[in-house]
């Protein structure tokens, strides 16, 4: 797991911007060849959406209450923009997750599972990353450096190693 997470962690690194320009690229790109090949590509069905930490929203805002329900685009005539909407916010310190998906496509005890799997696999990774083995470095730390993570931890190792020595 160690080493899919700083892959993981590098990847995200890696995109301009943390990505959010691609839906404007997708459909507003300045070249007609590049918005062909990108609205060209598979349409996603899973969405999902981390809108952020509303407890200092809320108390600032007590006079708007409080988030009682989310609902996933859906248009006039009942069709989904994703076959899977999952959205997450931190409410009262608490992480709240909602997957939206229709009964016509999904059993109810599939979503249920799904979500079981999803925290679980999250507590895991959340366990991982609190824990002293996975207090490693990424290449995105040492960018100067042009290191590739094998070159680093390689690096790393070598320092590890050479303790030094006091008399």
């Amino acid at each position: 797991m160690h080493s899919s997470v700083k892959l993981v962690k590098e990847q995200l690194h890696r995109l301009p911007k943390h990505g959010i320009g691609y839906g404007i690229l997708r459909y507003l790109h300045p070249n007609p060849a590049v918005q062909n090949q990108l609205q060209n590509l598979p349409q996603v069905e899973v969405s999902f959406n981390y809108l952020g930490q509303f407890d200092q929203v809320l108390s600032a805002s007590a006079m708007f209450g409080a988030v009682k329900e989310w609902k996933s685009e859906q248009s006039r005539r009942g069709n989904r923009s994703h076959l899977l909407a999952v959205s997450g916010l931190i409410h009262s310190g608490k992480l709240e997750m909602e997957f939206a998906y229709s009964d016509k496509i999904h059993k109810r005890v599939t979503i249920e599972r799904l979500s079981i799997g999803f925290m679980e696999a999250l507590r895991t990774l959340m366990n991982h990353c609190q824990s002293k083995e996975s207090q490693g470095y990424t290449p995105y730390g040492f960018a100067a450096a042009k290191l590739n993570q094998q070159q680093l931890d390689k690096f790393l190792g070598k320092i590890n190693r050479k303790k030094p020595r006091f008399r």
